[in-house]
């Protein structure tokens, strides 16, 4: 069985690995022929690049869609003001906005959430730079 190795904190996986789950360093494969090679970031100040190349769907989905329910609650009280006044129809909408906010957030994000992994998957994904928080500008 092959090993991999995290070439920043040195911790070995499997072969079937990608990335480092630590770091989420790219794993490179020990071989005998090549030597070990880890690096590490002089403290106190290091920045590291990595790019999202996959969004979990249903993960993302759960939590946008909980979230926009959350936002949504907001409606309740216009709609039970609204049922009070004797605009029934509209005030069932508002409160039923919450759960409408729910059910339209899922498809759509697991739509949007398809088409980055495909995109990301054929031209990189979208990039960014940590810094640890130690460091002082």
């Amino acid at each position: 069985m092959n090993i991999k190795k995290c070439t920043y904190c040195g911790k070995e996986y499997p072969d079937e690995a990608t990335f480092c789950s630590i770091d989420g360093t790219l794993l490179e494969p020990i071989t005998p022929q090549q030597p070990n090679k880890t690096y590490t970031l002089n403290p106190p100040y290091s920045t590291q690049k990595k790019q999202i190349i996959n969004i979990s769907i249903h993960q993302t989905c759960k939590v946008l869609a909980i979230l926009y329910i959350a936002i949504g609650l907001i409606f309740i009280p216009i709609g039970v003001i609204s049922i009070l006044a004797g605009n029934t129809i509209i005030g069932i909408i508002y409160v039923l906005m919450p759960f409408i906010y729910g059910i339209i957030t899922y498809p759509i994000t697991a739509a949007i959430c398809w088409v980055y992994n495909m995109i990301a998957k054929s031209i990189g994904g979208i990039e960014f730079t940590l810094e640890d928080k130690n460091h002082k500008t």
